[in-house]
């Protein structure tokens, strides 16, 4: 399993956004928090590159359908979306690194996914 990029912190200009997660002991709640980690990733990386250049639908499309199932299903289940957390690892060739930098307006812009998750962002970025 490719998902070794989860015991990476996210980190905003120096403040931790997201702390690591353990990969090997990640269960179905979780899901919110990998969800909103991959759309800071990709916000982060594709906004500074996308005028002119299409996203890859076979990464976007499950990541916004597992943020839809999130808000809409009752319940929601690892196992099923280990594919697309492994495809994404891969797609933007994510490691367990210490540290993934994601972009300030992609933390802003991403604001209300925070929010509709229910995660708290940390380091003196609480909505506390």
């Amino acid at each position: 399993m490719k998902i070794d990029w989860l015991a990476a912190s996210l980190v905003s200009k120096g403040r931790l956004v997201r702390p690591p997660l353990n990969p090997s002991k990640l269960t179905s709640e979780h899901l919110p928090d990998i969800c909103l980690r991959m759309h800071l990733i990709l916000d982060s990386i594709e906004f500074t590159r996308c005028e002119g250049r299409l996203i890859n639908l076979e990464v976007f499309e499950p990541i916004d359908k597992l943020y839809s199932d999130l808000l809409h299903k009752t319940t929601n289940h690892l196992g099923d979306w280990m594919d697309c957390i492994e495809r994404f690892g891969d797609y933007y060739e994510l490691s367990g690194r210490d540290v993934i930098e994601v972009s300030p307006r992609s933390v802003s812009d991403q604001s209300y996914m925070f929010e509709q998750l229910s995660i708290d962002l940390v380091d003196g970025l609480t909505r506390k």
